[in-house]
Parts: structure tokens; sequence; C-alpha cells
């Protein structure tokens, strides 16, 4: 029964969060410059890059007070793991691409 109510909740967040970042990445090339000017072209990539990540993690939150009521911490733990693996990632290739702009 708890689960189904969390496959209810996930699948409502999902289907707010996944077409807004869907949108926010799609939209991303004629967005920046209108929002913050036309020097901040060079950053669309990494907009869209975190569009992805924000989608993803919007589920992720919900899932942590769920496997430490179902005493399994283990599995938030695995998670947290992965989580920080791609925030290294999309750290990396951000850093890549300032020192990119930097060296113009």
């Amino acid at each position: 029964m708890a689960l189904k109510r969390l496959g209810r909740l996930l699948a409502a967040v999902g289907l707010v969060a996944f077409p807004v970042m869907a949108g926010l990445a799609v939209t991303a090339p004629q967005l920046v410059p209108v929002v913050f000017g036309p020097e901040w072209r060079e950053s669309v990539p990494i907009l869209q890059i975190l569009s992805a990540l924000g989608a993803l993690f919007a589920l992720g939150n919900l899932t942590g007070s769920v496997f430490l009521a179902k005493d399994r911490p283990d599995l938030g733990l695995k998670l947290n793991l992965l989580r920080m693996a791609i925030l290294a990632a999309a750290a990396w290739l951000a850093t890549l691409q300032i020192r990119m702009w930097l060296s113009k």
C-alpha cells in the first residue's frame, strides 16, 4: 500500500518536474541571452545539463524518508553516493567549460 502511494507521488512529481526541466533545457539557447544577456550564451550547455539533473534529483528527494521509514538506510546511502558521483562529474564538466571561457 505504501509503495503504491510512493509510486503515485513520484509520478505526480515527475509529471511536473520532467516537462518543466525539459522545457528549460530546450528553451535555454533563447532564454539565457534574454534573461542574462548575450555574454552568457556560452553557459547554455551547463544549464541544459543541470536541467536534466534537476529532473532526476526532484524524484530522488522524495525517497530518502521512505528508505528510513522502511528501515533501509543503506538504499539511501547508495542513492546519495550515486548523486555525489553525478554532481562531481557535472562540476568537472563545468570547470572545464569555465576554463575554456577564461582562456579566450
